[in-house]
């Protein structure tokens, strides 16, 4: 009998995507801040590339390498278009054409080619934005050399077979500002809605202020948001001449990791944990999670360490190799560089838990415990104020002059604190007054 399936060849089988897996399934995966947050890590991106930044200068040599540039980055939306605008230096028309609307990155285009620290990863986070906000975009750009348009109408572009754009416009070999507005239309219903709560407002903020806070204090780089400037202090270690926080720097690989640690002042609310940063944008805020090692080799994050605090800086000019998420809102815990981080993480701040757990003992002397009076005269400053070498955890034991007189208190039942009044002669004495009372009597009868 002759065999029916000989020719395999014959039965090639489809593995092609489908258009709908992008607009629909792969938005499911990132929320409407975080499609925000990428079309913003795209104009930081060109800002880099542009002053051939790294961020990474002023934490570890205090300066930066590239001169301070003002650009700006203009975001405003309301319940009828998003609206991102960039003096960040345009984006070529040889990437318009070949790169930036692909579905990832292409190989003669791979990051590991990339001579800048940028935030551009995997090739996917400017389109699932696209996709997640609405469905009618229209990117134009302008450098030295060219200015074109592109509109991608979503739905048009789905009922298509073919997978391409065209340009609306192109003008080239003419000087023109350098500048990149993307205007998106048609938005979808639910992020209409989100852009109508004032809360979201505020959240969406609160949030560009921390995950750019070192582009917005250092390089000249401003973002407003519906015309509002967007301003944020850097992030901050307390020390005294009694505690001395933690600074290590290590390398992976080709990949360099600054580790900060130590603690808040008693007055500033900043939520406790560790702060996770790759080429200068925060991936991970205060967590307080097994991710960065709480309830592993520690125990689970304690209201006695509210005051603990941790900054980790990745940096590498091949960003794949970072262990950011796609949607830079996380870290790859599995990812060997991170696991290495991880453990001197844990390595490192085992004296700082251990001097915050010693603050809380299970039956504190009231006055005296050396840790919250070093604690009470810590001062903050700014992480990129720290001396430029490594420095160890150190706690110098301040000298507590120990009071002659200690506080005593304890319960009793009114019934008998009121036979207690009656037999001193008076019923409006004080219970303070009371205790004095019992412990003189008892101190005369059994101590003299």
């Amino acid at each position: 009998m002759p065999n029916e399936f000989s020719n395999l060849n014959a039965l090639p089988i489809n593995v092609t995507p489908t258009k709908d897996f992008f607009i629909k399934v792969l938005t499911r995966d990132i929320s409407i801040e975080e499609a925000i947050l990428d079309l913003i890590d795209n104009s930081v991106d060109k800002f880099i590339r542009e002053s051939n930044l790294n961020i990474s200068d002023f934490l570890i040599e205090n300066e930066f390498k590239a001169a301070r540039k003002k650009v700006e980055i203009r975001v405003s939306f309301d319940d009828k278009k998003f609206e991102i605008w960039d003096n960040c230096g345009g984006i070529p028309i040889e990437d318009a054409k070949d790169k930036i609307f692909r579905f990832g990155i292409p190989e003669n285009k791979a990051q590991s080619k990339k001579t800048f620290t940028g935030l551009s990863v995997y090739g996917i986070g400017m389109k699932r934005a696209f996709f997640k906000l609405g469905r009618q975009i229209t990117l134009a750009s302008s450098n030295s050399k060219d200015k074109y348009e592109i509109v991608f109408d979503v739905e048009t572009w789905r009922s298509q077979q073919d997978w391409n754009l065209q340009f609306e416009s192109i003008a080239k070999n003419v000087a023109h500002d350098k500048e990149t507005h993307i205007t998106i239309l048609k938005l979808d219903q639910n992020v209409i809605n989100m852009f109508a709560v004032g809360a979201f407002k505020n959240r969406i903020r609160e949030k560009i202020a921390s995950v750019y806070s070192y582009f917005l204090n250092k390089t000249g780089m401003q973002i407003y948001l519906n015309d509002s400037i967007i301003k944020k202090e850097l992030p901050r270690l307390a020390y005294s001449k009694y505690l001395q926080p933690i600074r290590k720097k290590i390398k992976y690989e080709d990949i360099e990791i600054l580790l900060t640690a130590g603690f808040t002042e008693k007055k500033d609310t900043t939520p406790g944990g560790w702060y996770i940063f790759c080429n200068g944008r925060m991936v991970l805020e205060h967590d307080q999670t097994y991710s960065t090692g709480w309830g592993d080799d520690f125990p689970k994050f304690h209201i006695k360490f509210n005051h603990f605090i941790g900054y980790v800086y990745f940096w590498s000019k091949k960003v794949d190799s970072l262990p950011w998420t796609t949607t830079k809102e996380g870290i790859q815990f599995e990812a060997p560089v991170y696991q290495f981080a991880l453990a001197e993480m844990k390595n490192q701040i085992r004296p700082i838990l251990k001097f915050l757990s010693n603050m809380y003992p299970e039956d504190p002397p009231p006055d005296n415990i050396s840790e919250r009076y070093a604690l009470e005269g810590v001062k903050s400053v700014n992480v990129d104020a720290l001396p430029k070498k490594d420095i160890n955890f150190e706690y110098i034991k301040p000298k507590i002059k120990v009071p002659n007189e200690v506080s005593i208190a304890f319960k009793a039942s009114k019934e008998k604190v009121d036979k207690v009044k009656k037999k001193l002669g008076s019923l409006t004495i004080s219970a303070r007054k009371i205790g004095e009372h019992v412990f003189n009597y008892f101190y005369s009868k059994e101590c003299q």
